[in-house]
């Protein structure tokens, strides 16, 4: 049986964007997805952008797969690689 991982997308502190805000209470960071705390970090700015990296690379993970997985087989010519390298770049960067 193969164990799976929360669904994406996943969000910082329950929060869509990368504009977080620390517990009140315990001052740390979270990362939260679907309602679920999945780790809980310190509470410096270098912290917060860990956060919010795990979160970016979690969000990716499946759109990169596919990604790799049509450039090694779908023989999809170089232009439409390019403009799909470039599409996918713009949503990881949140463009």
């Amino acid at each position: 049986m193969e164990i799976k991982h929360t669904p994406t997308p996943w969000m910082v502190d329950g929060r869509p964007s990368y504009l977080v805000e620390q517990d009140d209470t315990t001052k740390k960071w979270s990362v939260v997805a679907h309602g679920k705390t999945i780790c809980r970090l310190g509470t410096t700015d270098e912290d917060r952008a860990n956060a919010a990296f795990i979160v970016r690379a979690c969000n990716a993970h499946e759109d990169l797969l596919r990604f790799v997985h049509d450039v090694a087989f779908s023989g999809t010519g170089l232009v439409d690689l390019v403009r799909s390298a470039r599409a996918l770049h713009a949503k990881v960067e949140g463009k």
